[in-house]
């Protein structure tokens, strides 16, 4: 007789009239009738007598011992980053287990995987939980949140456009607080200019299209 830690296990005897339950050692009594279950949940292996008395007032006694197998200890170790910006990815790693099943808060029951890793890219924060499953055939479970920043999505607004030759305009990135901001010109490498002022003061000679990136 084995079970799961945290699991019940009914008891069960025959052969005589009435029946008194106990638990070794000490022989505490839990109590009566032809099958019981033990409450608390035993969560240790745990003996069990059984004191049976037939019509004529003999008694006899039945002992069974329930093996408590351990749940398995799984857990989830990330490689990478567990904070991650919108597109990036990571992946999940779980031990402990024979067999594994993973699902996350945003899919409702389906499974993800079945093997100890899991390579993920959330667009929103996500909690992610395993199910592990050993060779006695115990379950436990283990969940690890992924934190997503959504990135930011700025736009630019000219003060003057379109410009004279010779002219100037301010350029305003918008929509991206608390960002740095890189200014590029569409086609050539390298930035213009980096900095946390949002505003980039311009004087293009032929018609130029300006590219801002913000990070946060």
């Amino acid at each position: 007789n084995a079970i799961c830690n945290g699991r019940s296990v009914t008891l069960k005897v025959q052969g005589a009239k009435t029946y008194n339950w106990y638990v070794l050692p000490g022989n505490t009594f839990i109590g009566s009738g032809n099958s019981i279950v033990p409450a608390p949940n035993p969560t240790i292996t745990t003996s069990y007598k059984a004191v049976g008395t037939d019509n004529n007032g003999c008694t006899n006694n039945a002992i069974v011992v329930v093996k408590v197998n351990p749940l398995p200890s799984v857990f989830i170790q990330v490689l990478g980053k567990d904070t991650l910006c919108k597109g990036e990815s990571t992946t999940l790693l779980s031990f402990n287990a024979k067999t594994f099943s993973w699902k996350g808060s945003t899919t409702g029951a389906t499974v993800l995987s079945t093997s100890n890793s899991l390579s993920v890219s959330p667009s929103i924060t996500t909690t992610y939980t395993v199910f592990g499953t050993d060779s006695n055939g115990c379950s436990n479970s283990y969940s690890k949140e992924i934190f997503v920043y959504q990135l930011p999505t700025p736009t630019i607004v000219a003060t003057n456009n379109p410009i004279c030759p010779g002219d100037t305009t301010m350029l305003h990135a918008r929509n991206a607080p608390n960002c740095s901001f890189s200014w590029f010109i569409k086609g050539s490498p390298g930035a213009l200019a980096t900095a946390v002022d949002s505003l980039l003061k311009v004087g293009p000679v032929d018609t130029t299209i300006y590219v801002v990136q913000a990070t946060n």
